[in-house]
C-alpha cells in the first residue's frame, strides 16, 4: 500500500480516480490546486503524485517548480491531463520519475505504471 496524493481540480476525475486507487488498497488524500498541493508536500511527502497541469494556483508548472525547490525530483509523478501528451512533457522538465497519461486515462496501462513507480 502507498501514500498517493491526487491534484486535480477535476472533482468527477479526482473521485474516479480516488475510488480506482483505494479499491487497489492504496492511501489517497487530494488537493485542487498546485498551493495546497505544496502545503501537503510540506507536511508529509507522499509516495507518489497523480497530477492535472491545467489547475488553479499555477498548476503544473508551479508544482513543478516547488518539487524541484524541495529537493524532490525523484518524487514518482503520474500526470493526467486533456492536453496532447506532447506538450504535457513540456511542463514537467527536470523531473526524475514521470509518466503522462492523456484523460480519458486507460486505466489497465495507469494501473502497469503504478507497480513500475511505486515499491
Amino acid at each position: 500500500m502507498a501514500d498517493i496524493l491526487v491534484c486535480d481540480d477535476d472533482d468527477d476525475f479526482a473521485d474516479m480516480l480516488m475510488r480506482y486507487l483505494k479499491s487497489l488498497g492504496h492511501a489517497v488524500e487530494r488537493c485542487h490546486d498546485a498551493v495546497a498541493v505544496a502545503s501537503q508536500l510540506l507536511k508529509k511527502k507522499p509516495d507518489m503524485l497523480v497530477c492535472d497541469i491545467e489547475m488553479p494556483g499555477g498548476g503544473g508548472i508551479a508544482t513543478t517548480r516547488f518539487l524541484k525547490s524541495i529537493g524532490a525530483e525523484e518524487l514518482p509523478i503520474i500526470v493526467c491531463s486533456g492536453l496532447p501528451l506532447e506538450e504535457q512533457r513540456g511542463f514537467f522538465s527536470g523531473l526524475k520519475r514521470i509518466a503522462f497519461f492523456q484523460k480519458p486515462v486507460d486505466l489497465d496501462a495507469f494501473e502497469r505504471t503504478l507497480r513500475e513507480f511505486l515499491p
